[in-house]
């Protein structure tokens, strides 16, 4: 796996259960396999650098990637439901993966909210309601 090269064609068609001797859409999906990864690696950015180098989370990087890809391709072919499936899969493995890494010290970012003085005093009451 080259970086930030995660999903391949082949794990996409039996996601999606094409046969492997169909090609007609190869093409096709093999651009939508490009576009996960890169999604991957624009929704993990934030978190960790990308692309992902971690051998830890090779697994979760491909199911991320070719989870878009089978998205994006069937709901090109109009097969709506089965694409809010894949959605879902990316989505739940995006949220564990992003909190194993903030939770490791050694890989987390420096990302934190700042706090800040209201810009007036919090009112006590509402003056509506009094």
């Amino acid at each position: 796996m080259a970086d930030g090269e995660y999903g391949s064609t082949t794990e996409v068609k039996a996601m999606l259960g094409i046969s492997p001797t169909d090609t007609v859409d190869d093409t096709l999906i093999a651009t939508f396999v490009t576009r996960g990864n890169r999604q991957t690696d624009n929704a993990l950015a934030g978190y960790i650098d990308v692309p992902v180098l971690d051998a830890n989370i090779t697994d979760d990087l491909q199911t991320m990637s070719n989870n878009w890809a089978s998205r994006m391709y069937s709901q090109f072919r109009h097969a709506f439901e089965k694409a809010d499936q894949f959605k879902s899969t990316y989505n739940d493995v995006l949220k564990s993966t992003k909190n194993r890494h903030t939770a490791q010290r050694t890989t987390r970012r420096a990302i934190r909210a700042k706090t800040k003085d209201y810009l007036t005093e919090p009112m006590n009451s509402d003056p509506l309601l009094d």
